[in-house]
């Protein structure tokens, strides 16, 4: 054998050899990445709540799982988001700076807080396990809750938590994270409440003496705004007259108070609360007094009225 034949051997020993050595990268490379894909898609959009001072509001949204091949077992759940703390979560308007409390659970009825700590032997988060199977598609219900009785103004509250797929070894293995926005959108609220119970009806004195009555308190009115600021007028039908019921011209001026100040009492609307600040739940109650002085019996026998209209409007 020539050393050209012997130099030609090699050769073609050394290119057999190269292509083995490509052929097992690929093979070890292909089964590494080919143990199992799990994904989860769609991720949740997020949640949008519309919530009120008086009503407890919750939405269920669905998380989705893609799982594909191997048997995996798994565990998924929520951040804190910006309370740093799973029990106590809240959503935060930028423009006020108010914050909402709300709260992620498995559903209504268990109401377990959902959380992303999977070392945790307290602390609840979904978990499953899935066997072999291909491109399956997994779903889970979960809950949102914003509990009536917040003092929060009108405006749109938001927190984003990220929700974690992880898995293997004591769930230390994470497969998959994503954003999640909660919307929470407080409407304006502007209510007014007249409440007269507990207060005597006005008997006016119609002997041959004279009657003066100051201060009487004959209702108490409760201011509720969610607005940033609010104001209050009020509109004396009789522009501060009782008038009777019967076809007579007598009339008995009177006078009033609200909150312990004076007011104009006039056929036309006049402030008696002037751009103040959003309420709590609860509002702010004041007392309406009036006054007025009998002279001389000079009123018929009869029911003497006015009536009065208070307005409440969020500004």
């Amino acid at each position: 054998m020539s050393w050209k034949e012997i130099l030609l051997k090699e050769k073609m020993k050394m290119k057999v050899l190269i292509i083995s050595l490509v052929f097992s990268i690929f093979s070890i490379t292909y089964l590494s990445a080919a143990a199992f894909d799990l994904f989860l898609t769609p991720a949740p959009s997020g949640g949008t709540i519309s919530a009120s001072y008086d009503t407890t509001t919750s939405i269920v949204d669905t998380i989705a799982i893609l799982h594909n091949k191997k048997a995996v077992d798994i565990a998924f759940g929520f951040s804190t988001g910006a309370s740093n703390n799973y029990t106590s979560r809240f959503a935060a308007d930028p423009v006020s700076g108010d914050t909402i409390n709300y709260q992620i659970y498995d559903n209504l009825i268990d109401r377990h807080v959902v959380t992303d700590n999977f070392s945790s032997s307290t602390d609840w988060f979904f978990t499953d396990s899935y066997g072999t199977e291909s491109n399956i598609t997994h779903y889970y219900n979960f809950a949102i809750e914003v509990p009536s009785g917040q003092s929060s103004t009108a405006g749109t509250y938001t927190d984003t938590v990220t929700l974690n797929l992880n898995g293997g070894t004591n769930y230390t293995t994470n497969y998959d994270t994503v954003s999640y926005v909660i919307t929470i959108t407080i409407g304006p609220i502007a209510q007014i409440i007249v409440d007269s119970s507990g207060t005597n009806a006005l008997t006016l004195p119609l002997d041959n003496g004279t009657g003066t009555v100051t201060n009487l308190k004959v209702a108490t009115i409760t201011e509720i705004s969610s607005n940033s600021t609010y104001s209050v007028t009020l509109v004396s039908t009789n522009a501060g007259k009782l008038i009777g019921q019967a076809v007579n011209p007598d009339e008995l001026p009177y006078t009033a108070t609200y909150d312990g100040t004076s007011i104009t009492l006039s056929a036309t609307p006049q402030t008696i609360s002037d751009n103040l600040p959003a309420t709590d739940i609860d509002g702010i109650a004041k007392d309406f007094a009036i006054s007025y002085t009998i002279i001389d019996s000079v009123l018929s026998e009869d029911t003497y009225s006015d009536t009065l209209t208070f307005t409440i409007i969020g500004n």
